[in-house]
């Protein structure tokens, strides 16, 4: 992944310890509907939703269609990596 998106190992070892920092297990709750195109990007909304998280970092064309959901930002690497101040 760090040559798809041209990050040095440094950078990205860099954004993997301020994930991991901040991850945890969740229980998602189940959806009332459908929310992506893609059926199977509901469990990652779901989790999204269970943890309460403020974004979600992502390169699923899918996912990023929708730009947020239930007030949790869906963004890519790239602009991950600025949100993060990890530039």
């Amino acid at each position: 992944m760090i040559e798809k998106f041209g990050y040095t190992s440094e950078l990205a070892g860099e954004a993997l310890s301020v994930l991991r920092s901040r991850m945890k297990v969740v229980t998602p709750p189940k959806l009332e509907s459908q929310v992506c195109r893609d059926p199977d990007d509901d469990n990652i909304l779901a989790a999204a939703l269970g943890g309460n998280c403020d974004c979600i970092i992502t390169g699923d064309k899918d996912l990023l269609t929708l730009k947020s959901f239930a007030g949790i930002t869906i963004v890519d690497p790239a602009e991950a990596v600025t949100l993060l101040g990890l530039t």
